[in-house]
């Protein structure tokens, strides 16, 4: 049951599992993930993870098979939202980053070197 309401929350319907895009560093300094904040996690964490800082939840999908990936908590300060809706986000990263998303601008694609097609 639990599995069936974990797929029913993330893949059907217009659930907002996925609240926001961002970019964070990950997984190593210098490297740059897109990923999805999934929520902000109980203080517990934040206490056992040293101290009184703000965390969020963070899914950051694999490229081509974007239902697995990895669950992160990310400081909050060490989030950088994406101006992007999350099905742009997911056409990114499914592609490998071949079709990126609409420059919001002027309604045309931005290439991966800022060049508008």
């Amino acid at each position: 049951m639990a599995i069936k309401q974990i797929f029913n929350s993330l893949f059907v319907g217009k659930s907002r599992s996925f609240r926001k895009v961002v970019l964070i560093e990950y997984p190593g300094k210098g490297l740059y993930s897109i990923g999805f904040v999934t929520g902000s996690p109980e203080q517990v964490f934040s206490r056992i993870a040293g101290g009184h800082q703000d965390y969020v939840g963070v899914f950051v999908p694999l490229a081509l098979t974007p239902t697995t990936g990895f669950f992160v908590m990310v400081k909050q300060s060490e989030v950088v939202e994406m101006d992007m809706t999350v099905e742009e986000a997911f056409t990114l990263i499914i592609s490998a980053g071949i079709v990126p998303p609409k420059n919001r601008a002027n309604g045309g694609e931005q290439s991966a070197g800022g060049d508008i097609k």
